[in-house]
């Protein structure tokens, strides 16, 4: 058995070996705590500056700088000190791991003395554990020690001192002090020779360190002669100091570079693509690095073209797509040398967030490539439902053919796809149907207007009502173009009308028509407003609103200006109980200055972007204006009662002079679709009449809290109706007029915040609404365009 005892005897050998292993590597990872860069968390809880007494240690050796100092009372440690100051930075219980810390830190006991009298010892020793081959130079310059840098200079050549490098990375130390954003320490270094032209090993000279978040340091290498040559020198990896100035997205250094840049900024060869760069970046870009973006688009638009296409026919971010478009918007349609367009390419790539981003920014519809492709093919092809919604939303045809003869509808698809066409291509629903009485005033108030006088039709009014509903609104739109696509003539559903009336949404899109916004902008500008409007958490920032409100209506254009259509707006006055309707017109009422017109502001005095921002300053969503006026919804969510009301009081004024009033000839009033009903458990409140705590008790209570937030909800919903009793009063008062009345309003799958902005809830809001006026309301818009037509556009 001998075997087995050499066995035991190796394998004890063994043990011990790794014992003495691990004994050694202990060891040697405290005595190299300074020395390497693995451990960087480890040094963390190793460096602890300590101010201790020397007079209680013992001097072990008699070196400058750094001394092992050992403790005199129990447990015995060695510590290592910065003898000026008596400044503790290692303790160890080993004399021989203390030694060996002493000896790497006397290396640097110059600028350590310095960094200890500028209470940077700290760091400096961080740096140095990072960094154990620098230079005192390096250390110096990167924490910004100029009276070490006077020091080094004075004993030796200044030229050597200030343009050494580490054999780390390369870099110098002009490097350094750019990086940390030191002026001064540049100045020193360039006052005693730094060549700022020279590179690191990947080939960065300092205008690379600087551009990132050093723009005095910019401004002052600018003074110097060869500052364009570095300017545009290209590192190993192809950037430019403009690169790494928009990935930081710092404004300030990027429009320094800008200015001093000559030329394209897409000439050098082989220069990354601005564009590429930033696209490749791993986040989303910063509101920073948009705003460099379009800087460097304002000064060479031509960043965004290769040879053959444009970096819009790439994947890009959301923003950066975006920030292309606003500074470039006649790229949005750019074709490549097989004509294909971004908005081919986008739906190709089943990119819904770029097809919606280039629809909003003005891609055109229906553009073909080479092939006789529309986006709509690509859509289909590329088995993309939304993509293939949101185009046909926007109007783009299923039936335009490419080369090979082949219309979108009838290439080979999904059931899902195939489906689409078919639910907009007939009447496959159930018509909405009004009850037998209501019909019959209904077809007799049709007959009673048809049948005036050319004459009398001059002086009919034409009443349109637009519900609130936020992001709903594009209910509004896609019904207002379908109704405009009946009517047979592109861009002129207003001009059937005289009178228009909306709260919120529908105000901002009734002031939108009335300054001769077409219905497909109007669309675009609502996708728009959905990303640049609706950012952050509510209640959303007001100043973004109101900016894009002026950008659009202009910030002095006023109520009074809008001159063909007569136009009415809601408000709330919330600085009184009961709250109080606002009304905001581009007409005041007619004859006798002296009638009362305390409710009629002077269109005059308000500008059109105020009368919309008061009108959708939602509680909750936006911040009253001026702490004062609020949504009109939470009055009239649909005004148009109001409207028949303003028509009347109106008509009164005319009277009053014994003049005609004007005849309603038809009142038409379009909602933000109706969610759907839901059950509610309790109402009744049926609260504990005593404290005892028991079952019976808290179930009690369960229910009351539930009963409360139940009528919570139900007082709120009926506060905003726009259905209901509200349409049922108009439809009433409208045949009273003898005037037909035609509501149309979708019916909702689900409730949709008014805040809503996801790309896929957006265009099912859309889709709905398109299929809703294709199979439940097509022939209540057949008639009513037929209607129109009868009066006078």
């Amino acid at each position: 058995m001998n075997w087995v005892n050499n066995l035991k005897t190796v394998a004890s050998a063994v043990k011990n070996a790794n014992e003495i292993y691990q004994e050694i590597n202990t060891r040697i990872q405290s005595t190299n705590i300074l020395a390497s860069s693995s451990n960087s968390n480890k040094c963390n809880n190793e460096i602890k500056i300590e101010k201790i007494q020397l007079t209680n240690f013992d001097r072990v050796d008699l070196q400058t700088g750094f001394s092992v100092y050992k403790a005199r009372s129990s447990p015995i440690f060695y510590h290592v000190v910065l003898v000026e100051g008596g400044l503790s930075v290692y303790r160890a219980p080993d004399q021989n791991a203390a030694e060996i810390i002493r000896d790497k830190l006397n290396r640097i006991r110059g600028v350590a003395t310095e960094a200890a009298r500028n209470q940077m010892l700290e760091r400096l020793l961080q740096l140095y554990y990072e960094h154990p081959k620098w230079e005192e130079v390096h250390y110096a310059s990167y924490l910004g020690l100029p009276s070490y840098l006077d020091f080094l200079c004075s004993t030796r050549d200044p030229l050597m001192v200030v343009n050494t490098t580490n054999i780390e990375d390369g870099r110098f130390p002009i490097h350094l002090a750019a990086e940390k954003n030191l002026l001064s320490t540049v100045k020193k270094l360039l006052g005693y020779g730094a060549d700022f032209t020279k590179c690191d090993l990947d080939g960065r000279n300092v205008i690379h360190y600087a551009a990132k978040d050093s723009v005095s340091i910019l401004t002052e290498l600018s003074k110097r002669p060869d500052f364009n040559t570095a300017l545009n020198k290209q590192d190993d990896h192809g950037l430019l100091p403009l690169h790494y100035a928009c990935e930081a997205g710092n404004i300030e250094t990027v429009f320094v570079l800008l200015k001093h840049s000559e030329g394209s900024l897409t000439s050098g060869g082989s220069v990354r693509n601005i564009i590429e760069f930033m696209s490749g970046l791993t986040q989303p870009l910063s509101s920073g690095q948009q705003k460099c973006l379009e800087l460097v688009l304002k000064r060479d638009p031509n960043v965004i073209f290769t040879k053959n296409d444009s970096a819009l026919h790439q994947k890009l971010d959301k923003f950066m797509l975006k920030t292309i478009l606003k500074a470039i918007p006649l790229a949005v349609d750019f074709q490549d040398s097989d004509r294909k367009t971004p908005l081919h390419m986008a739906a190709k790539q089943n990119d819904l967030a770029s097809a919606i981003q280039l629809l909003a920014y003005g891609a055109q519809i229906d553009l073909q490539d080479s092939q006789g492709n529309t986006a709509l093919h690509f859509a289909v092809a590329a088995n993309a439902p939304n993509i293939v919604r949101l185009l046909l939303c926007f109007g783009f045809s299923p039936i335009i053919t490419n080369t090979s003869g082949k219309a979108p509808k009838d290439l080979k698809t999904t059931v899902e796809i195939a489906k689409l066409f078919k639910d907009i291509g007939s009447n496959s629903g159930a018509e909405e149907k009004l009850h037998p009485i209501v019909q019959a005033s209904q077809n007799a108030a049709l007959a009673f207007q048809a049948n005036k006088s050319p004459e009398e039709k001059k002086k009919s009014a034409r009443l349109l009502s637009l519900d609130g509903g936020g992001i709903r609104g594009l209910c509004l739109i896609q019904m207002l173009l379908h109704i405009e696509q009946e009517l047979g003539e592109n861009g002129a559903v207003l001009k059937h009308f005289d009178w228009i009336a909306g709260t919120s949404t529908g105000a901002i899109l009734a002031l939108l028509l009335a300054t001769q916004t077409s219905l497909t902008d109007c669309l675009r500008l609502y996708l728009r407003f959905k990303d640049d409007v609706f950012v952050g958490s509510r209640p959303y920032d007001s100043s973004i609103l109101e900016a894009f409100l002026k950008e659009r209506f202009g910030e002095s254009t006023t109520m009074a200006e809008i001159k063909n259509v007569k136009v009415m707006v809601t408000a709330t006055n919330g600085n009184c109980h009961p709250l109080e309707l606002l009304l905001f017109r581009n007409y005041v009422l007619p004859g006798n200055p002296n009638l009362p017109k305390e409710k009629y502001t002077d269109p005059q005095k308000v500008p059109i972007w105020k009368a919309a921002r008061c009108s959708s300053a939602a509680p909750t969503y936006f911040p009253s204006f001026e702490n004062q006026i609020m949504d009109g919804g939470l009055i009239a969510n649909n005004p148009v009662c109001d409207l028949l009301t303003d028509v009347q009081l109106y008509n009164s004024a005319f009277m009053l002079q014994n003049k005609s009033p004007l005849d309603v000839s038809c009142v038409v009033s379009i909602g933000t679709g109706r969610i759907p009903p839901r059950k509610i458990e309790t109402v009744d409140l049926a609260m504990p009449s005593n404290l005892e705590l028991s079952l019976n008790a808290i179930l009690n209570m369960k229910k009351a809290v539930e009963a409360i937030w139940n009528l919570k909800n139900m007082l709120v919903e009926q506060v905003a109706c726009s259905d209901g009793q509200v349409v049922e009063r108009a439809t009433s008062w409208a045949h009273s007029l003898r005037a037909p009345f035609f509501r149309f309003t979708p019916q909702l799958p689900s409730e949709i915040a008014l805040d809503a902005k996801e790309d896929e809830v957006v265009v099912q809001l859309m889709w709905t609404t398109k299929v809703y006026m294709a199979a439940n309301a097509n022939q209540k818009a057949k008639s009513l365009a037929e209607f129109l037509k009868l009066f006078p556009a």
